[in-house]
């Protein structure tokens, strides 16, 4: 059976436990202003209150723009809204299937279509 988050949280050491437990709790409250609902930009998620997605805001943290440019930007993200941001733009994506490589078939029916004369209308 698996440790507890408590337990592996006591097993770091004091510093490092220091920083983990703040990025939880910036985690948790940073879910908690995050909604997504169908009648706003589609049901993407988006701050409480605004219609700026998370994604966007994450999406330029993951490019390396300052948190105080973003937060010119957008004055209606509270600092809090952005550090979730910045965690999000951290966190490891939901893998997709992956996309299959074309093949391309010839078969005798269309390699004779290929080298036919076109058709005069």
């Amino acid at each position: 059976m698996g440790r507890t988050l408590n337990e592996i949280i006591k097993a770091l050491p004091k510093s490092r436990r220091v920083r983990v437990v703040r990025r939880y709790r910036e985690l948790q409250g940073g879910l908690k202003s995050i909604v997504s609902d169908p009648a706003v930009m589609g049901g993407e998620p988006v701050f409480a209150g605004t219609r700026i997605p998370l994604a966007h805001i994450a999406g330029i943290i993951a490019k390396g723009a300052p948190l105080h440019e973003i937060a010119e930007d957008y004055p209606e993200l509270s600092r809090a809204d952005l550090h979730f941001a910045a965690i999000h733009a951290k966190m490891k994506r939901t893998p997709k299937r992956p996309r299959e490589k074309l093949r391309f078939v010839r078969t005798a029916a269309t390699a004779a279509r290929s080298k036919a004369p076109p058709k005069k209308s």
